[in-house]
């Protein structure tokens, strides 16, 4: 990435770009004027909002003084220099000039505000150094100078301007004594460079930094109303009359501040395109006529003057927007502001007069209610110019929370599950306020919902409390806040409605969490929010997305080295590849319709749970992932957080079979074979409503990440094709004694988790995740695929194939998104990763084995028992033979007695038998792939129920452990 700046060769020629590194041979050619700050790309006049949002820029700190007479500008010019000292910082590190002009510049390096600058920029550093100069602001400070684009032009130094003078530096000393005669005399030739000291960080402008910087970069994401949008474009960057009336000094809300009055119409001028002339000359009546609340504002030039401030300080200002409702509130309560209101198709004789008519529903319906900030009034039905009031209640910002229930060629259809909004008690906020639809079926119930909660009654009949319903309605599609809810928290594939698609719906990529700004990217067409199936604000309530921007700092990147080192390789690049995968699990289940669970298993204190806990960190900032005991787990409960998660693992710890029991064990076994392709699986329930019940069908979709933790191994066939194993045990980890040095290790990692340094790299994973097409990571997967069936010839099931795949395409994922910010500095960490898991595939991969063959090796276990109980006896239950037609060694197993003792050994170690029945059994193995058929007799008698096998099958295709022949 090439840095730029811009530069004009005469001052009134037009702008050039040149990188920086060419910088000192273009200032060779003295052009009069080049940016103040460096940006990471050119800007074009056809940038969308969102794409200059993502323009960075470097450079110092910078502030320009000008005024009509140098003699006015000197004194605030050493304030401001005052000011800054009081801060602590040494101006000996600050560049000062005398401008030429009439004023001054002055500049100071980032190192003094930022603890480590890196070369990386920051996108709105404009925006954020305008509000720095907002808080050491003093009289003739321009603030028109941070402009965003491309940025400010700054005039160079010792370049010889119109009128003689030049653009010098001056001391500090020559700045403290500075007088127009001083100012005159220095400016007439060119001066030397005066090299400032090195720069020291400053906490005090450090903490101005970080919270200015915090406050434009909260409010750059916010999104603005679809109301005030559209306002904008209704009027076509003309005042509104509204507008003009504020302007003109009509209608004002008693005592209001003509601060408050100069920021909101400073918002709006700069919203609708007008200037700095055209918003003066609209005051004109106000600053004439305004009642001064105050000496700071008790005369006309004083209330120009913060007009055109308050105008300067709103352009290219993301922190402020124009909100139709900032116009309103400084209005006295009789005024209505008809022309902010949302523009309707209005029925044919209707009214927009005043009341509830501009809804666009008749009187029938809405049976007089309305609604106002003071509350929900009626008309009295003998006086219709008289109000009643229903209640103190105010209900604004109102939404309707829907789910899509189906798309049909492009038709979305919804099913509404109530409204959320901001609720106002006589004017005071009362925070945020959820009512479902069948509150309105009776005033009781409205009551109880509504009034209950914040204490105020509610007062009406049953048809006005269910035309309250309609108007709820109404006003959130008027507002454009009808909002799709998302029921799962993480990176999700949503589908939307696309009458230009032959499937009739299109893909969004989109992460979803819990509170305001919760869900990415913002979408033109669509409001959607996260709203949890059981918990409305989920039961993981991840803040992934307040993570700060990971930097390359030296205590980062400590806490990388040290994340890397902590597990040894042979975990780590499982456990790590299959979370980084998480991040991409609906994407491989959309393309691919599977994904793989991870089962960790190892003995205690192998570090099972601390590995799966410390790498889940990736999917959180400051919060902690769950980890759920599965003692004290109910199905419902897993069930709620799998059906609530799209990326978000679920780890269910404690996981053993003969503590759970059977019917609980086959209960989370079932869950987690469905888990591996996401399986839909439907319950009858009971949807309770005012007075009458319905049964319906309850859908489900099992397909969160799934992590469970135990002891042992779970081997059934069915959950081992379908996860990855991490075998905790490598190293000899139990009860090995931590070094000092790997216990200070360990902390360190723990006070990084704790800062969200693993949380800020699993956001650039969400960011990567949304921004790549979706078949880039279909075709790295297919890619592993190739390579990993290259490599495992003779593999009788893909599943483990390709959950491989899985997780080295997480691992490659993970490499690409952690360069972006340390470059290549742990990619060699990732490719050992993946090697480790190429080189090692054959041995990670276990031999698919049917459920007779695990029968076979308990049997063969059982030959070498010494329990009498349970072992089986040579020459009565198997017994070694030569089959004299094929010549082959072989065992013979008599079924009855095998099965007998294999079902007692099964039950007293409290696990489940393979199959149902001794005769399903008897079938399996009379059908089994190492079964000789027609060969000689057995000596152990002539039973249908002996079975004879062929040992070298047994042993080497099978692996099954050896019987014991000791009696031969």
């Amino acid at each position: 990435m090439a840095w730029i700046f811009y530069y004009q060769s005469t001052p009134e020629s037009e702008w050039k770009v040149s990188e920086v590194k060419y910088k000192a041979e273009v200032l060779k050619l003295q052009p009069p004027f080049i940016t103040a700050l460096e940006l990471n790309q050119e800007v074009s006049e056809g940038m969308t909002r969102e794409e200059l949002s993502q323009v960075s820029y470097r450079g110092p700190l910078y502030f320009d003084f000008d005024s009509e007479d140098i003699a006015y500008v000197i004194p605030p010019f050493k304030k401001f220099l005052k000011s800054l000292e009081e801060r602590g910082v040494s101006l000996e590190q600050c560049s000062l000039y005398a401008t030429g002009g009439r004023g001054f510049h002055v500049t100071i390096p980032m190192e003094v505000f930022i603890p480590k600058v890196t070369g990386r920029g920051f996108k709105n550093l404009p925006a954020i150094y305008k509000e720095m100069a907002w808080d050491l602001a003093v009289d003739t400070m321009d603030m028109r100078v941070y402009s965003s684009r491309r940025g400010r032009m700054f005039r160079v130094s010792n370049v010889k301007r119109t009128n003689g003078k030049f653009k010098v530096p001056i001391t500090a000393s020559e700045a403290r004594i500075m007088t127009p005669e001083l100012y005159d005399d220095i400016t007439s030739t060119p001066r030397g460079m005066i090299e400032p000291t090195t720069p020291e960080f400053n906490s005090s402008l450090g903490t101005l930094f970080t919270t200015c910087s915090e406050k434009v970069n909260r409010n750059r994401n916010r999104n603005r109303s679809k109301l005030d949008e559209e306002l904008i474009a209704r009027f076509n960057n003309e005042f509104p009359p509204t507008f003009l009336s504020i302007a003109n000094g009509e209608n004002l809300l008693k005592d209001v501040g003509f601060q408050m009055i100069a920021t909101q119409l400073a918002i709006t001028t700069v919203a609708f395109g007008k200037t700095e002339q055209e918003l003066l000359e609209a005051c004109k009546n106000l600053v004439a006529n305004h009642q001064s609340d105050g000496h700071r504002y008790n005369t006309e030039s004083k209330r120009y003057k913060e007009l055109s401030r308050m105008y300067h300080y709103m352009l290219d200002n993301p922190c402020y927007e124009f909100s139709a409702g900032g116009l309103i509130s400084l209005l006295d309560d009789k005024t209505l502001a008809t022309d902010l209101e949302p523009e309707v198709e209005v029925p044919e004789g209707a009214s927009l007069e005043g009341k509830d008519e501009d809804l666009g529903l008749d009187e029938e319906t809405t049976k007089g209610v309305f609604f106002n900030k003071s509350g929900i009034f009626r008309e009295k039905f003998d006086n219709k110019e008289e109000r009643w009031k229903v209640t103190r209640i105010s209900c604004v910002g109102i939404e309707n929370i829907t789910k899509v229930e189906s798309i049909n060629e492009g038709t979305r259809q919804f099913e509404s599950q109530g409204f959320e909004f901001e609720a106002y008690v006589d004017g005071e906020f009362k925070g945020i306020g959820t009512i479902q639809d069948n509150a309105f079926n009776t005033s009781n119930m409205l009551h109880q919902t509504l009034g209950a909660k914040y204490s105020a009654g509610v007062d009406c009949t049953d048809s006005e409390a269910r035309a309250m319903l309609d108007i709820f309605r109404r006003k959130s599609i008027l507002g454009g806040n009808v909002v799709i809810s998302l029921p799962r928290e993480g990176l999700d594939v949503v589908e939307v409605p696309d009458k230009d698609s032959e499937s009739g719906y299109s893909l969004l990529t989109m992460y979803v969490s819990a509170g305001k700004n919760g869900v990415i990217p913002k979408n033109k067409d669509y409001n959607f929010k996260f709203q949890g199936m059981w918990n409305p604000e989920g039961e993981f309530r991840v803040n992934l997305l307040k993570a700060k921007e990971l930097e390359d700092t030296e205590r980062i990147r400590k806490f990388y080295d040290d994340f890397f080192d902590l597990f040894p390789k042979e975990i780590m690049a499982r456990v790590l590849g299959y979370f980084l995968a998480c991040f991409l699990n609906q994407i491989f289940r959309y393309h691919f319709r599977k994904f793989p669970s991870m089962q960790i298993y190892g003995q205690a204190g192998s570090g099972k749970t601390e590995v799966a806990s410390i790498v889940s960190q990736l999917h959180t900032y400051t919060n902690t992932i769950p980890v759920l005991s599965a003692g004290s787990t109910t199905s419902f409960a897993l069930r709620c957080y799998l059906e609530g998660s799209a990326s978000v693992p679920v780890i269910f710890d404690e996981y053993k079979a003969r503590e759970l029991g059977p019917k609980r064990t086959n209960e989370f076994l079932q869950v987690a074979r469905n888990n591996y392709t996401g399986n839909e699986g439907a319950r009858g329930n009971i949807r309770s409503g005012s007075g009458s019940s319905t049964l319906f069908v309850d859908k489900n979709k099992n397909s969160a990440p799934l992590v469970f933790i135990g002891e042992q191994i779970e081997d059934q066939t069915a959950i081992i094709d379908r996860t990855i194993l991490v075998n905790t045990n490598v190293g000899g980890a139990k009860n090995r004694k931590l070094t000092f040095a790997e216990r200070s290790r360990f902390y360190r990692v723990k006070q990084g988790l704790n800062e969200g340094f693993l949380g800020m790299w699993g956001l650039l994973c969400v960011k990567a995740a949304i921004s790549t097409p979706h078949e880039d990571f279909a075709d790295t997967v297919n890619k592993y695929i190739v390579e990993l069936s290259e490599r495992c010839e003779g593999l009788t099931s893909e599943r483990p194939i390709y959950n491989n795949a899985v997780i080295l395409t997480g691992l490659e994922f993970g490499m690409k998104v952690l360069e972006t910010v340390f470059g290549g500095w742990y990619s060699p960490k990732f490719q050992s990763y993946i090697n480790e898991i190429l080189d090692n595939i054959e041995t990670s991969i276990p031999i698919n084995k049917s459920e007779a063959t695990k029968v076979i090796e308990t049997l063969a276990y059982l030959s070498n028992s010494k329990d009498i109980v349970i072992s089986l006896e040579e020459y009565e239950d198997y017994m070694y033979c030569i089959d004299e037609a094929t010549g082959k060694e072989c065992v013979d197993l008599e079924l009855r007695s095998c099965w007998d003792k294999y079902a007692k050994y099964r039950r007293a170690q409290g696990g489940e038998l393979l199959f149902d029945s001794e005769s399903s059994f008897i079938t399996a193995m009379l059908e089994h792939e190492a079964r000789i058929r027609g060969g000689s007799a057995s000596n152990l008698g002539s039973s249908k129920y002996i079975v004879r096998l062929d040992l070298q099958m047994l042993y080497e295709e099978f692996q099954i452990d050896t019987f014991d022949f000791s009696g031969m």
